[in-house]
């Protein structure tokens, strides 16, 4: 049996102790026929597929040919899976994936692939495999078939279905298997479990946004009456040769939509810039536009989301551990294991934590700054400790009401353009007169009312009250309208 402290390394000539004409035809006519013919169709009778194609050559073939055989064969059924999904034109990545695999095969040959332990954790962390991966994917782009932005969300859609091939197929044939491994039977099985425990989390995030009725309503959700929020930050400007205290400085206000700024920051590389705060009264829709972000970034496969309500969660220990522990204990979530545990910071995407509710950490008869400043201390030792694990840029956004965020600015260190504060929907009463056509200006409500409206198969005239200077108060929140 062989041990797998070593490794097992994987030969390309070594799987081929069958005939010659195999060598020429068999693995890689095969590779194509599992995209081509449909046969990975993401269900059993892909996954049965593989694993008789893989159990059906010499059993006394070596352990190397074992391993050479289902990482190719598990990767063939990835990208078969995503073919299906709509991802990938068919015979564009059967002819791609065939060419890389015969373009890798002296390279192969002459290079110390090994499988190791790291594999029967998290098979997509097989270096042969992103070598092939990667290649494969490079192919894509070059031939026009996938744009170079797609790269990242292609590469983890290959990475989830390949774990999945692998934990299944070794499943199902434990016997032909076993002398790669005396470790555990069924590797990847772990990488499995987090992945299907993610997507559930994605999926309640945009069920949260989608789905779900609002409040005060039972057949409307957030997504129907969403209007992006504005949101500004300043900027403080002090005169040349000048040095002043920062509360006696001039600030100059900037303007932006909240989900923009957002995004944009998102696609910064600066692994520095890490923290965005938000600020808004009660009602003002910054929970809101932040379920919008939680949803849209749960439906891309290079970010990993957890929306965190601060008032679900005791943080008087360790935050990683208060995290882990709202999900998977007290029923935040589909976890059963902790989502921000180092296997997850280490081999999946990076991820995007979104804190919500600062202000409600903070208990009656206790100082608003001893919290703040607690919490603050907790969140560096989180990000220290995550980064320590990978090198992820991981992203944290942290919301609460006026008084707290503007402690938080003060006290948690966040560059100037990321501490936002939002406003609601009448225009913004402090601009000056040569912004007249910014966003500032625009009256969104409006634009509320013909979402609302439509959803509710009423009327779409902008009701008189949204004119009245009496009822501003009212209409400017998003959660008293």
């Amino acid at each position: 049996m062989t041990k797998f402290e070593a490794g097992v390394r994987i030969e390309r000539t070594a799987e081929f102790k069958i005939s010659k004409s195999d060598i020429a035809s068999g693995l890689v006519e095969t590779v194509g026929n599992f995209v081509l013919k449909g046969w990975a169709d993401g269900g059993v009778s892909g996954l049965l597929s593989l694993t008789k194609v893989i159990t059906s050559a010499n059993i006394e073939e070596s352990v190397e040919a074992r391993a050479w055989r289902i990482v190719i064969l598990s990767f063939a059924w990835s990208i078969g899976h995503i073919v299906d999904q709509g991802a990938v034109d068919k015979v564009v990545a059967a002819n791609t994936l065939q060419d890389v695999m015969q373009n890798i095969k002296n390279e192969v040959e002459n290079s110390d692939y090994r499988i190791d332990a790291d594999f029967l954790k998290y098979p997509a962390s097989l270096n042969l495999y992103n070598l092939v991966k990667n290649r494969f994917i490079d192919e894509l782009v070059k031939r026009g078939a996938l744009r170079d932005y797609e790269r990242e969300p292609t590469s983890y859609k290959i990475n989830i279905a390949f774990n999945r091939a692998v934990f299944e197929v070794w499943s199902r044939r434990t016997d032909y298997f076993q002398p790669i491994s005396d470790i555990i039977a069924s590797p990847g099985y772990d990488a499995v479990r987090q992945d299907a425990a993610w997507l559930s989390n994605s999926y309640a995030l945009k069920h949260a946004f989608s789905v779900a009725p609002v409040f005060g309503q039972s057949d409307i959700s957030l997504e129907q009456l969403y209007v992006p929020l504005r949101a500004f930050w300043q900027e403080a400007k002090e005169p040349d040769g000048v040095k002043m205290e920062p509360e006696l400085l001039d600030s100059e206000i900037h303007f932006t939509y909240l989900e923009e700024a957002i995004d944009e920051w998102m696609s910064n590389k600066d692994d520095t810039d890490w923290l965005r705060l938000i600020g808004g009264g009660p009602g003002s829709g910054k929970s809101t536009s932040l379920k919008a972000i939680a949803s849209k970034y749960a439906d891309r496969l290079d970010w990993r989301t957890l929306y965190v309500p601060l008032q679900h969660i005791g943080i008087s220990g360790d935050l990683r551990e208060s995290v882990n522990s709202y999900f998977t204990w007290l029923g935040g979530g589909a976890f059963n294991q902790p989502p921000l545990s180092r296997d997850s910071a280490e081999s999946g995407p990076p991820f995007l934590l979104i804190f919500d509710g600062l202000d409600e950490l903070i208990a009656p008869n206790q100082a608003a700054s001893d919290v703040i400043v607690g919490f603050a201390s907790k969140l560096n030792s989180l990000m220290l400790s995550l980064q320590g694990d990978s090198l992820r840029q991981h992203k944290v956004i942290v919301s609460g009401r006026l008084p707290s965020f503007q402690l938080a600015t003060k006290l948690i260190h966040a560059p100037a353009h990321g501490r936002l504060e939002v406003f609601g929907f009448t225009p913004y009463s402090d601009y000056p007169e040569h912004a007249l056509n910014a966003i500032e200006t625009i009256d969104q409500r409006p634009e509320w009312w013909k979402k609302y409206s439509t959803s509710k198969q009423i009327d779409d005239k902008v009701p008189a009250a949204f004119e009245s200077s009496q009822l501003e108060g009212i209409t400017h929140e998003h959660l008293l309208f």
